[in-house]
């Protein structure tokens, strides 16, 4: 479970699985799992499968999905002051229901990690604040979604120092504000006499770059770190 105080609504979430084939190289397991609260759902694992041969593992991933629309979609209707908008609730909203696959392939090549993750979802009824004027919006739902894009991360190692980077690529048909946009990062952590510099930057096609740095040290029992996090602002 999970709490929060104020004006975020508290959640319970719980989860049933089952081991369908456990082999040494191949896994097969099902499962389901609830969530009530904030954004109550039935999510069903139909398939997770995976399998690995030496310095390779596959992994495909099959699920359904079924969401409730929450109290505050149905029947609130105010100013949203951390979106800065007007949402006004609707009653009528059907629950969304979605199918999802996703694959998963990695490779350990010695010193170098590699992995990438290409991912579809279809969403029938998508819930969505449907822009009506200016700032008000108003809860609707939408005959179907498609939420789709492919991750990439590598690591490279050297002895104890790793070199991370990585892009993320979503693709959505959602008429809604603040989409994912592409975007990219590389990162390193490197140790030089007693001291582990880690290095990070990210880039986002919506037009904002981050920038953080951090050194630490450890002596016995104590460890000391400092960091800068978006060095450019």
């Amino acid at each position: 479970g999970k709490f929060h105080t104020g004006d975020i609504l508290k959640y319970l979430f719980t989860s049933l699985r089952y081991s369908i084939l456990d082999r040494e190289d191949l896994h097969l397991t099902g499962g389901i799992n609830l969530q009530f609260g904030d954004h109550p759902f039935l999510y069903g694992f139909l398939l997770v499968g995976d399998y690995h041969f030496e310095n390779f593992k596959t992994s495909i991933s099959l699920s359904k999905s079924y969401r409730i629309p929450d109290l505050y979609e149905k029947f609130f209707t105010g100013y949203h002051h951390a979106l800065g908008r007007y949402d006004i609730g609707n009653p009528d909203l059907k629950p969304e229901e979605s199918y999802e696959i996703q694959i998963s392939l990695s490779a350990n090549l010695k010193n170098i990690i590699l992995s990438i993750n290409p991912y579809y979802n279809r969403v029938f009824n998508y819930i969505y604040p449907n822009r009506i004027i200016a700032d008000t919006f108003r809860w609707d739902n939408k005959n179907y979604a498609d939420i789709s894009g492919v991750e990439f991360e590598s690591n490279v190692i050297f002895g104890k120092n790793i070199l991370k980077f990585g892009a993320y690529y979503p693709m959505l048909n959602v008429p809604i504000s603040n989409v994912p946009k592409p975007e990219a990062f590389i990162s390193a952590e490197f140790s030089l006499f007693s001291f582990k510099f880690s290095p990070y930057y990210r880039w986002n096609s919506a037009g904002f770059q981050v920038i953080n740095l951090s050194i630490s040290t450890s002596w016995r029992f104590l460890n000391l770190s400092f960091g800068i996090n978006n060095l450019l602002n």
